[in-house]
């Protein structure tokens, strides 16, 4: 070979691919998109450290802390999924309250499609039913206020010295009637007040407004399009769609929620709901304790900068997009608040640790190359005039 060609390949060679600067050792490969089945990957293909995986698999174990599953996706891939008890990533499982972000998020596709505004009267929506204690407050109720739950109707669901409305709601005839005709005890968007009660009165609005069950408006325009199979919701005495506890899908699933909501609101190249409501929703709107916030049926944690989906007994998505990172945990009450440790200790550090070990910037190779590439035309030069 001319000495000219193989000094310059050989430079090339060291600059392109041998050199520390590559961009193969700096960039993460690019974000899929779930197809029927999710992709997997080792968490070092995605920028993680499985190491600090290990390390959280024996801290569970020292707290026999057993959860149902665990899923860590990122970059659209699976790079963590265990079951330590029965189930498996075929199995369905009740989630509890994470069934209000999936029920929020079919309100914002309706207000997309036109349907309904946010700051819609909830009483002119329900003008045709029969509703008690109605007065000028409850008129002035707007489907943002069931969002926040800040509608001021009347009800109890977390103090156990007095009755359960949510309770009493599901033994009732009519749970909507139940619900709205509650008197009203606060103004609209003064305080806040958790109730699976204003939950469901979501779930109704979607069956007025559109005409179609939550289910079907559901399988139409989000669980199609972003491939959730087979759910169970259950369904009140008059076929409304629980809007605020008890529909079940597998782990797998209730992730694809969570990367649609970090990509957005985009899957693939379809807008699913628009990028306006997503951040909305999940913008922390009242702090209701340290460090916890609520949005539009969904939670927050300002200082982890992350949104969550949650549900009793230990039903969470959690959506970390500074990281690319969603989180999915089943459980039925076993943990004792593990998840949080989880995530602060383990699966957050395990991107930091690794993308700070590969990190550089990805200027540095133009610098090198720009510095490179007049010593290999100097070379080259020089060995032709010593030929």
């Amino acid at each position: 070979m001319n000495k000219s060609l193989f000094v310059f390949i050989s430079i090339m060679i060291l600059l392109n691919v041998g050199s520390p600067f590559s961009t193969a050792n700096n960039f993460l490969p690019a974000m899929v998109w779930p197809g029927e089945e999710w992709e997997s990957s080792t968490p070092e293909e995605q920028g993680m450290n499985s190491t600090k995986f290990v390390e959280m698999n024996q801290f569970l174990e020292d707290e026999n802390a057993v959860f149902d599953s665990i899923l860590i996706i990122r970059n659209g891939y699976i790079v963590f999924e265990e079951y330590p008890a029965r189930y498996s990533n075929t199995s369905r499982h009740v989630i509890y309250s994470v069934t209000k972000s999936f029920t929020s998020t079919l309100i914002g596709i309706a207000n997309d499609l036109g349907y309904l505004e946010i700051n819609q009267s909830v009483m002119e929506i329900f003008s045709d039913w029969t509703i008690a204690n109605v007065d000028s407050q409850k008129e002035s109720i707007t489907i943002e206020h069931l969002l926040t739950m800040t509608s001021g109707l009347g009800w109890n669901e977390w103090d156990p010295q007095l009755p359960n409305d949510r309770a009493i709601m599901e033994s009732s005839d009519n749970w909507v009637q139940y619900t709205l005709g509650r008197e009203m005890v606060h103004e609209p968007g003064e305080y806040f007040e958790y109730s699976t009660g204003t939950s469901h009165l979501l779930s109704a609005i979607i069956n007025v407004t559109t005409g179609q069950s939550t289910l079907s408006f559901a399988e139409e325009h989000l669980f199609g399009p972003i491939g959730i199979q087979n759910p169970n919701w259950p369904t009140d005495p008059q076929s409304i769609h629980s809007g605020g506890n008890l529909l079940s899908m597998t782990p797998r699933d209730m992730a694809r929620l969570g990367h649609l909501y970090l990509n957005d609101g985009l899957w693939d190249a379809n807008q699913i709901i628009s990028t306006d409501y997503v951040n909305q929703s999940t913008e922390t709107r009242r702090i209701i304790q340290t460090d916890t916030g609520y949005g539009w049926q969904w939670w927050s944690t300002p200082s982890r900068g992350s949104f969550e989906a949650r549900g009793a007994f230990g039903q969470f998505i959690v959506v970390i997009p500074d990281w690319d990172i969603v989180v999915v945990v089943t459980d039925n009450g076993n943990t004792g608040g593990m998840l949080w440790p989880m995530i602060d200790n383990w699966i957050i550090p395990a991107a930091q640790g690794l993308a700070s070990a590969i990190a550089i910037d990805p200027i540095i190779p133009l610098i090198v190359a720009s510095a490179v590439t007049p010593i290999v035309i100097v070379s080259v030069v020089w060995l032709k005039r010593k030929q």
